[in-house]
């Protein structure tokens, strides 16, 4: 899945790359601006589903590709787009077993805090000492 991700982005223009480079900074304020104006991290889910099975991966490329990526990687994109700092954390399983998790995200810079939160939650939990029960 990794390698098809990287063809897709191949595809992609220069100039619509630098658009986004020269947007960046921009978005960035505004986003920093008003998400931490009252709190110093977010915590949201980090994907919008559960973790699929690989069999749910494995779409063959095509059009179905590029929507299987949005589909997951939709609550992660916009914060490594803005190179906000991120941490993805084990909270638990579905009905089905498969892993869920949450995502920390911070202000720029602010790497020591989301991996002490992190460390904490984990201290407090052993989520991350689970394997999922899958078959």
């Amino acid at each position: 899945m990794v390698k098809r991700r990287i063809e897709f982005g191949l595809y992609q223009p220069a100039t619509r790359y630098l658009e986004a480079m020269t947007l960046r900074e921009k978005y960035l304020r505004e986003y920093c601006g008003t998400a931490f104006n009252d709190c110093d991290v977010l915590l949201t889910p980090t994907m919008p589903v559960t973790a699929p099975k690989y069999e749910e991966l494995d779409v063959g490329g095509g059009e179905d590709m590029p929507r299987l990526v949005l589909k997951l990687s939709r609550n992660t994109r916009p914060i490594s787009y803005l190179g906000l700092p991120a941490l993805s954390v084990p909270c638990g399983f579905n009905k089905a077993g498969l892993p869920i998790a949450f995502q920390l995200i911070g202000r720029p810079f602010s790497e020591a805090k989301l991996c002490n939160l992190g460390s904490a939650y984990q201290d407090a939990t052993d989520w991350h000492n689970q394997i999922p029960n899958i078959s």
